[in-house]
């Protein structure tokens, strides 16, 4: 399941904390601009304007300097399964997990 009494489940979050450390380059506990929007054209096939970037660790949780943290993106994939739990499986699958086991997939 991806959730669990409105939280995320336990595999989710670590399917999530996966992705996010394939997306922290320097390991630093956030991502920093250039990171989250790898992340964002990674998931979605466009590149966000730079406030959007800002707004995110604003909104869901960021370091000193701003950035989205670790938290702040599972806080982002809460809300949004809570939401569409649909677009969450869809994010997962692009990011090479099976959006029902949420297992990676075998490299081919």
């Amino acid at each position: 399941p991806l959730l669990e009494q409105d939280t995320l489940s336990p595999e989710l979050k670590e399917t999530l904390e996966e992705i996010f450390r394939n997306f922290d380059k320097d390991q630093d506990g956030a991502l920093r601009p250039e990171e989250l929007d790898q992340f964002i054209f990674t998931t979605n096939g466009s590149h966000p304007p730079a406030p959007f970037l800002r707004q995110m660790g604003q909104r869901f949780g960021s370091n000193s300097r701003g950035w989205l943290s670790r938290d702040g993106f599972l806080a982002f994939y809460l809300e949004q399964t809570l939401d569409d739990p649909s677009e969450t499986r869809n994010d997962l699958g692009v990011h090479g997990y099976d959006p029902q086991t949420l297992k990676k997939r075998m490299e081919e």
